[in-house]
């Protein structure tokens, strides 16, 4: 993605629900971690890597990365030395028309979403086809696709139904479907049309969101639903055994003088183009998008301060921008802590200590990293 765009996004609300529990997590609970690059696979003329898609980690700290430039999926050991490729374009068994979602097994297998051959397709860890079911899903997004370790699989899609007055609404679900391709059952995403719209700027080291309040969700790879609706900074962990809702302390982050000057800038031409009518704040939301990762943790993609940046994955102009900063909770929804990324980071996945992402540099490649978290003892 070499190119910068405006995006306008629809903002979502929360759905009431009963909390079965809450519980306070305090800053002094958790760690602060430093992130320390030990690992960068980049394209070259011994190793073609493509444009990057969908991350995958395997239970022995493989990586699968999809590449959406000639749509296939290149496996790296942990050293990240390439071992093969696996599947091709195609409609036939083991084929792909998209790569729309990867995740793995604990027992190795990987697995792989394509929409538009409706189907899911199971692999070996030595990249043998073994299988694949259909499945219905039209949205071409990042986060569409999960599976859970006890082998079965979620997928979102989106419906509509009619409500007492006859008016069609859009409702984005996900469909929980068995190791045998049955659908077991739904779950609901909170939405409310009633939202204003907000927007988003899209940079090449990904969406530079701005400082709307609203309402988001992500789902758990222990299949279910992460709630939040970010203008305070709590979230709920909506679990079969009832809904934990998890309150955190932050201190808000002022927006300085010069950076509401560029998002004002900004707004102004999406408001004439879109019919927006938003004023950028004094201060940010607490955060800006909830992440999870293979282990059920929870990553809370915070609000920080803003640095002057230069760098032309942002704009070729410079202005003010965030660096990835990033609060972890257990799945319990204890507090585990808390990391900040270099700037051009956008995270994928993470096992363990390692963390995996998309880093776009200077140049505007395009790299697979995985930092080791370690603990910052000057904060501790």
């Amino acid at each position: 993605m070499n190119s910068k765009s405006i995006a306008i996004a629809v903002l979502f609300s929360i759905f009431i629900y009963g909390y079965a529990k809450s519980q306070n997590s305090s800053e002094s609970e958790g760690r602060i971690f430093t992130p320390v690059e030990d690992l960068r696979i980049s394209d070259s003329e011994e190793n073609f890597l493509g444009e990057i898609g969908h991350i995958a980690i395997g239970p022995n700290n493989e990586i699968y990365i999809a590449d959406n430039s000639i749509l296939t999926i290149h496996k790296y050991d942990p050293d990240g030395s390439f071992l093969m490729d696996i599947g091709r374009e195609g409609r036939g068994p083991g084929e792909f028309l998209v790569i729309g979602g990867m995740r793995t097994y604990p027992d190795g297998r990987l697995v792989t979403l394509d929409q538009r051959n409706s189907r899911i397709n199971i692999y070996t860890s030595e990249g043998e086809f073994l299988t694949s079911h259909i499945v219905k899903s039209g949205l071409v997004a990042k986060h569409l696709f999960e599976a859970s370790p006890d082998g079965s699989f979620f997928v979102k899609n989106m419906i509509t139904s009619k409500n007492n007055s006859g008016r069609r609404n859009v409702i984005e679900i996900w469909y929980h479907i068995s190791d045998q391709g049955k659908v077991i059952d739904t779950l609901t995403v909170p939405n409310d049309p009633g939202l204003d719209r907000g927007f988003h700027y899209t940079s090449p080291s990904g969406s530079q969101i701005n400082f709307t309040e609203n309402t988001l969700s992500r789902l758990s790879s222990k299949g279910y639903l992460v709630v939040g609706t970010n203008s305070k900074y709590e979230f709920e962990l909506r679990k079969p055994s009832g809904t934990v809702v998890i309150n955190h302390e932050y201190t808000p982050v002022q927006i300085k003088p010069d950076e509401k000057k560029q998002w004002e800038n900004t707004l102004g031409i999406v408001a004439r183009q879109a019919n927006i009518n938003q004023k950028v704040p004094d201060t940010k939301p607490p955060f800006k998008d909830i992440f999870t990762d293979s282990e059920g943790r929870i990553w809370i993609h915070r609000y920080t301060e803003a640095d002057y940046s230069e760098s032309p994955i942002y704009t070729v102009e410079g202005g003010w921008w965030e660096a990835a900063a990033f609060d972890i909770f257990l799945d319990d929804g204890s507090f585990y802590g808390s990391v900040k990324f270099p700037h051009g980071f956008n995270f994928s996945d993470a096992r363990g200590d390692h963390v995996y992402g998309v880093l776009t540099t200077d140049d505007l490649a395009e790299h697979v990293v995985r930092y080791t978290l370690s603990v910052d003892e000057n904060h501790n």
